[in-house]
């Protein structure tokens, strides 16, 4: 028994260690629903046919970004033009490099826009349905000039804050990681950036926009 146990362990060795790296990566929420398929038996990586007959999304805005030295300049910058960055979107910023320019075209796009008909959803499914639509995810480089270009987000009826979820990667932040996606908000009158992490994306109401990019 042991030796077969020995085999088998000897065998996969490559697989499975290949697996826990996907799995803390950064690709790592893709990665574990797939994997989580497999192990009932469903089939997975199976790609997102996109119809064509579907008109595609009109570009909201297009971003061009600029080199910066770090994480933390683009924070200062931030907090020069009048937005607040919370906690762990400083956490998440100080992760990326911003050595290179890059450009994207944003989508600005609801739940229902993108066929969900639920009044509360979660974000793979939001990720799911944006891929059958042609949509990829934003640059994490991107986001920060994203929301330098948008001070115009309105405030909710009230003072209520709005918030925009970005689609992207998620950014692992923190000794013991956790991860974490980026989103501008607006409250109390003051523009914003901050992160939230994937667990509180389980149960979110349909109504609060995306944004993904062309």
């Amino acid at each position: 028994m042991k030796s077969v146990i020995g085999e088998t362990l000897c065998r996969f060795d490559g697989a499975f260690k290949q697996l826990v790296t996907n799995l803390l990566g950064d690709d790592a929420e893709a990665w574990g629903g797939e994997f989580e398929k497999f192990l009932r038996r469903e089939p997975c990586w199976i790609p997102v046919a996109v119809d064509p007959q579907r008109p595609p999304f009109p570009v909201w805005k297009t971003v061009r970004t600029q080199v910066r030295g770090s994480g933390e300049e683009l924070v200062a910058e931030l907090l020069a033009q009048g937005f607040l960055v919370y906690g762990r979107a400083r956490h998440a910023l100080a992760t990326l490099s911003f050595d290179r320019p890059m450009s994207a075209e944003c989508v600005l796009a609801f739940p229902a826009e993108l066929g969900i008909t639920k009044e509360y959803t979660n974000g793979k499914t939001v990720h799911e349905a944006a891929a059958a639509h042609g949509l990829k995810p934003v640059p994490a480089e991107v986001v920060p000039f994203l929301r330098l270009q948008y001070p115009e987000q309105p405030t909710l009826n009230a003072g209520t804050a709005s918030y925009v979820y970005v689609g992207m990667s998620p950014i692992k932040i923190y000794r013991r990681p956790r991860s974490v996606i980026l989103v501008l908000n607006h409250q109390r009158g003051q523009p914003s950036l901050g992160a939230c992490f994937l667990g509180e994306l389980n149960s979110i109401r349909s109504k609060t926009p995306w944004v993904f990019a062309r």
